[in-house]
């Protein structure tokens, strides 16, 4: 009795908790973007300045009216350009905190305008839905958490929010629609996205509204015969490869992007593409028309997803599983779903179970997007420490000799030029706004940033070493070896690969012969084990030698080199012009 009693008590208190939300759905939207700005900017406030920002750091010109209109790689980039101009004239490199608050507050208007385009058609609980899952978009975490961003977020933000207003009579608000187009093309190029989806949407709605794209298209391409031509390194898109590349990204892109913002992976995002496509094939013929919305989202994306691959596709890395192009599909995708589902029951109030199994989706969606999150925090964490530690040891190593400036993190300029800017601009090692925002970078990242610095310092060449004192090698650590002292020391390998872990001291040479022939690899660190991004291998016919080079760094301390022997037999000397301790 009490069970069947506690059945209805709970279907009732379900059924009060959704309607109060319904009823509120405008507040409990504001508190979950609060409460969701407040965990991304905790999450983030310890990042720091990567890749393509240092393009714009370090140019000069950011406030020059002259150059807002030149482009950055493809991208008409004026109002991005602008924003951080003004940004480094206000706080310089000293904080990242003002970088980051305005890519995520453009977010937050993303993710706003979809719970609106949501809300409208679908209903306040749908509209709820859609909103929370954009806001913790953590499939999309280069957009969420690298300031630069704030062009691919400004274009999806402006694009929303102009479909928005043309869902809105009134010539006015055409002309907002219009306007905010200009915008999202004004910040980058997936303004373009929007422009299609909208013009494709407006089309299929007759009359004409569509006419309100025409000003920002022409403007587009005003800019683009001007500026941005020069900039667009487009493949030919009537070839066999750009064929095969545009379909490979169109297939690719579009099962990472449902995977994304499903929360789950590619495979299983492609699955449910193709499903979701078979079905709105079924919607298409029951109804015998396409919903404009329906349309303009699948072109989009479709866009999307060509363009990218169009002017990606020869990069020789696969750019579909791009987060930042995960974020732009994810909304539209989103504004697709929520679309098709009102379709597909025809405007009807859902029945409960399809209510139930929908609600389950979008529970999970935002946990795997959740997790997805913390995945990506952790890449961007590794990356600030990079940097930092790159940051500080250039300052403390000022004018060095021994300093490679080809080898550097991503987008980091040369040592002399970084220089330069962390005196004028101050430094990322420190966080003036919040201190305990820039925390020292762990040993695996300074240990890494030293690497880059060496450089070239160590190295691989055949041939015996200059002339120096030749002694044995201190051993740290061997495996899958033999080894007999002597002057020099006397390596047979035991195992499929034999290695040796051994201390040398700064600008030193290593030489090592192969009596029998064969090949091997030889890899360095310093106050850690051999790192094996700096593997380098070798081979040297029967009886030949290769010299490994010791880096040299100011204060002389010794080096931890590894050797990776795969050939039968081997004696190493070390070489070095003062005695060996």
């Amino acid at each position: 009795m009490s069970a069947s009693r506690a059945t209805p008590s709970i279907g009732a208190a379900a059924d009060r908790l959704a309607r109060a939300l319904a009823d509120r759905s405008g507040a409990v939207f504001v508190l979950a973007a609060v409460g969701a700005f407040a965990l991304l900017l905790a999450i983030a406030h310890r990042f720091s300045f990567w890749q393509d920002e240092w393009s714009f750091i370090g140019r000069a010109d950011l406030l020059d009216p002259s150059s807002w209109l030149e482009p950055h790689n493809e991208h008409w980039s004026t109002l991005p350009s602008i924003a951080y101009g003004l940004t480094l004239g206000l706080v310089g490199l000293s904080s990242y905190l003002p970088y980051l608050v305005q890519v995520l507050g453009l977010h937050l208007l993303v993710a706003a305008g979809v719970f609106v385009l949501v809300r409208r058609r679908s209903g306040p609980l749908p509209g709820l839905a859609a909103g929370i899952l954009i806001l913790l978009l953590g499939s999309g975490y280069q957009n969420l958490f690298w300031a630069f961003q704030t062009g691919f977020v400004g274009s999806v933000a402006a694009g929303v929010w102009a479909l928005v207003a043309f869902e809105r009579p009134g010539v006015r608000h055409a002309a907002v629609g219009s306007f905010l187009l200009l915008v999202g093309l004004a910040c980058s190029n997936i303004g373009l996205v929007f422009l299609v989806a909208a013009t494709v949407e407006l089309v299929l709605r007759g009359g004409r509204r569509w006419l309100a794209v025409i000003p920002p298209a022409a403007a587009y391409g005003a800019w683009y015969l001007t500026f941005g031509r020069a900039a667009v390194a487009l493949q030919n898109p009537f070839s066999v490869d750009a064929f095969a590349d545009v379909a490979y990204y169109l297939v690719a892109g579009t099962s990472t992007a449902v995977g994304g913002v499903t929360g789950t992976t590619s495979i299983i995002g492609g699955v449910v593409a193709a499903t979701g496509l078979v079905a709105l094939a079924w919607l298409l013929v029951r109804d015998r028309r396409l919903e404009p919305r329906v349309a303009g989202s699948l072109a989009g994306v479709a866009f999307l997803y060509a363009s990218v691959g169009l002017a990606r596709g020869t990069f020789g890395s696969d750019f579909t599983n791009r987060s930042r192009y995960v974020y732009v599909a994810a909304v539209l995708l989103t504004l697709l779903a929520a679309a098709s589902l009102n379709i597909a029951f025809r405007g009807r109030q859902w029945p409960t179970p399809a209510r139930l199994a929908l609600a389950g989706v979008v529970v999970l969606a935002i946990a795997g997007n959740v997790a997805a999150l913390f995945r990506g925090a952790e890449v961007f964490r590794v990356q600030t420490d990079l940097t930092r530690a790159y940051v500080d040891l250039v300052q403390q190593n000022e004018a060095a000799p021994w300093i490679d400036p080809a080898v550097r993190p991503p987008g980091v300029p040369e040592p002399k030029e970084l220089l330069e800017l962390t005196r004028r601009l101050g430094s990322p090692t420190v966080d003036a706004i919040l201190p305990g925002a820039a925390p020292p970078p762990g040993p695996a990242e300074r240990e890494r940033a030293l690497l880059m610095l060496v450089g070239d310092g160590f190295h691989v060449r055949p041939g015996a070493p200059p002339a120096g004192r030749a002694g044995p090698p201190t051993i740290l650590r061997a495996h899958g070896v033999a080894s007999t002292p002597g002057e020099c020391l006397a390596v047979k390998r035991i195992a499929d690969l034999g290695t040796l872990e051994i201390l040398a001291p700064s600008d030193a040479w290593i030489e090592v012969e192969l009596p029998d022939g064969g090949s091997g690899a030889a890899m360095i660190g310093h106050e850690m084990a051999p790192s094996f991004r700096s593997r380098q291998s070798f081979q040297a016919d029967a009886g030949r030698r290769v010299s490994i080079h010791v880096p040299t760094i100011d204060d002389r301390s010794d080096w931890r080199v590894g050797i990776e022997v795969s050939a039968p037999s081997a004696r190493i000397c070390t070489w070095t012009a003062r005695p060996l301790t």
